[in-house]
This record gives structure tokens, sequence and C-alpha cells, in this order.
């Protein structure tokens, strides 16, 4: 029997955003935890302005009523911070 030999590789592989959205949509709780703090980091980084950001997507035309609604429910869930 041959015996599996351990490697690391890097693929690329390109994605639609909406295979990037179904992918997001179905990671467990504990991982969409984990991907929005990863985001909160990034973006309090050099050369983020995470407000700006926000802004420009609520302002953005390809942002849905859905889209919008569910950011809304978002923040809504966000509140009360804990201590």
């Amino acid at each position: 029997m041959v015996k599996p030999i351990p490697c690391n590789t890097t693929v690329q592989v390109e994605l639609t955003i909406e295979q990037l959205a179904y992918a997001i949509a179905h990671l467990d709780s504990s991982e969409q935890a984990c991907l929005i703090s990863q985001i909160a980091e990034i973006t309090q980084g050099p050369g983020f302005r995470e407000a700006m950001q926000l802004q420009y997507i609520t302002d953005d035309p390809l942002l849905t009523k859905e889209g919008r609604r569910l950011m809304e429910r978002i923040g809504n869930y966000a509140w009360p911070l804990p201590e």
C-alpha cells in the first residue's frame, strides 16, 4: 500500500460573489463569529476607515433592500455589547 506524503500546497481559486456569499452563509455560528471578528480587526488597521467603508456600502446601488435589512439585523443583534 502506498503511504501518503504530507505536503503544503497553495491553490488560487477565484470565487464569484455568489459563491463567496454561499460559503459565508453556510459557515457555522463560531466560524461566522470568527469571520466578523477578523474583518473588524482588518478594518482597524492602517489604510482602512471602517465608518467610511460602511457608508460606501450603504451608498452603493448594488446594495439591495434585503442586504440593507441584513445589515440592520446584524447591528441590532450586536447590542448590548458584552462587558
